[in-house]
């Protein structure tokens, strides 16, 4: 291969590795940690007592196809999600796969061209809970919230929508990706799929976002559109932060209670569906989800305690691709990535 075409075959390849992190909290896969899913099984862990269901008083569908428990078994320990009830199990299994769906919809994580389109489109900026472009200054970091907040609001009702359908027709098929096999059709119970997405949205208002110290109130929004040396934080927010999307080292005192808000929001989910009453979610807002004007990057954010780890590794581009070696990142929770980047640099050298 001659060496311009390594050089271009190099850059794809890295391009889609860096692509997979994405620009939230991690999605599982051969080569990354599944951080949603994590904290999606523990909020389903912790939302109700030991040995309960949150859902028990619901007559919940189960599929004759067992595909779906094969699927989450692939998704390993690192998940955790460990049923004796078979309900509990595919309760858990529709909520993952749910909280996967915005980052990777039917996809792999590596197919670069499909998290592209899913990750820069400004329109789905707001089911992760971040600006779009055109969201400058005050007032846009406000519309970007409403946005976010209109998300879970509408993820709510769609899940109440599934839930008034006949029981059968509750049971859907969807099409997933699973590592080293490809795309497979499995059934979900739509109402927890639709919880799952919308939880996604929860866990990201964490990541996402710079809060008051105690992680209750909302100061900043920011932005994965517009970054580089073109970037100006006052108008289009700080450029989002890679390392406030790892579950653990320096972020992960956020995980634990973006864990927590978790449980709250299908606490008060399983409410909705159980009065068809979605103004029953407005304590929810209120506690994890009010919004704190006047703070911005000239007072760090109204002296957040979180203000530093914001602008922790901030998102880049790869604009101008060269064929050097590049330097591994300091980060621990990224070495899968240096891992990748070094097996293709000498396979292709």
């Amino acid at each position: 291969m001659s060496s311009s075409r390594k050089s271009a075959a190099f850059c794809l390849l890295v391009s889609t590795a860096l692509l997979s992190a994405g620009h939230t909290y991690e999605i599982g896969s051969a080569f990354s940690y599944p951080c949603h899913e994590s904290l999606t099984r523990r909020s389903f862990d912790a939302s109700s007592a030991p040995g309960e269901s949150l859902f028990k008083e619901t007559a919940i569908p189960l599929p004759l196809d067992n595909s779906w428990s094969a699927v989450l078994e692939s998704m390993g320990k690192k998940v955790g999600a460990s049923y004796e009830d078979e309900v509990n199990r595919f309760i858990a299994f529709s909520l993952i796969l749910g909280a996967r769906f915005p980052d990777v919809g039917h996809n792999s994580v590596f197919d670069a061209n499909s998290m592209h389109e899913l990750h820069s489109h400004p329109g789905a900026q707001s089911s992760h809970c971040l600006r779009r472009d055109d969201d400058n200054w005050a007032a846009g970091q406000e519309r970007a919230l409403e946005r976010c907040f209109g998300v879970i609001q509408s993820g709510v009702e769609r899940a109440v929508a599934e839930y008034r359908r006949p029981r059968e027709e509750q049971l859907v098929k969807m099409r997933t990706f699973v590592d080293f096999y490809g795309q497979i059709d499995v059934y979900v119970w739509s109402p927890a799929f639709e919880l799952g997405k919308t939880l996604h949205t929860v866990q990201d208002s964490f990541s996402h976002t710079v809060r008051s110290d105690d992680l209750r109130r909302i100061r900043h929004v920011m932005n994965a559109l517009e970054f580089g040396p073109l970037n100006q934080p006052n108008r289009d927010g700080l450029i989002h932060s890679l390392e406030m999307d790892e579950c653990d080292d320096g972020a992960a005192s956020i995980a634990e209670v973006a864990v927590d808000a978790g449980a709250d929001f299908l606490r008060y989910a399983s409410m909705a569906l159980a009065g068809d009453d979605t103004n029953a979610f407005e304590p929810f807002f209120e506690t994890w989800m009010s919004y704190e004007p006047g703070c911005g990057v000239d007072n760090d954010f109204c002296g957040s305690k979180w203000a530093e780890l914001a602008r922790t590794d901030p998102t880049t581009t790869i604009i101008n691709c060269s064929a050097s070696l590049p330097a591994p990142s300091h980060r621990p929770g990224r070495r899968w990535i240096d891992a990748v980047i070094l097996s293709l640099w000498f396979l292709l050298s």
